[in-house]
């Protein structure tokens, strides 16, 4: 199995070590960029939707003492679709790894933890930079 994304055997199923170090807090995430109009293939339909890139820094899954820096692409739909009556896919995390850019997870429970943290540490960040400003006033 992948040792980057797929499942151990250890832990919890689906559970690669890389989400592992984002999910308790060891990862290190910042804001890159985004891009507001990004269509994804989601069940073999494109979608149009919103995307945000995030630099990631872990623990390197492999190579011990080492850090990793790669991307996350964090993509939701876009709240409206010609054909009303669809429903929207959910919201998909995307990891670079090595070249290729692949799901981090297909389990919605777990991207929904990684999502949480990511909104978490951009949240602390926009705090200790509002802080920042007010020390310099």
């Amino acid at each position: 199995m992948d040792k980057l994304t797929g499942d151990y055997g250890r832990g919890e199923p689906g559970m690669s070590p890389t989400i592992r170090e984002i999910l308790e807090g060891r990862a290190k995430i910042e804001y890159a960029s985004d891009d507001p109009i990004r269509t994804m293939k989601v069940d073999g339909r494109e979608w149009t939707g919103h995307a945000y890139t995030y630099k990631l820094t872990v623990a390197h899954p492999i190579e011990n003492g080492q850090e990793w820096k790669t991307f996350l692409t964090v993509w939701f739909p876009a709240g409206y679709d010609k054909m009303e009556y669809e429903k929207l896919p959910p919201m998909q995390i995307d990891i670079e790894a090595f070249g290729t850019v692949m799901p981090l997870s297909s389990k919605q429970d777990i991207i929904g933890k990684v999502y949480a943290e990511i909104s978490r540490q951009m949240d602390s960040a926009r705090q200790t930079k509002k802080v920042g400003a007010a020390a310099k006033k």
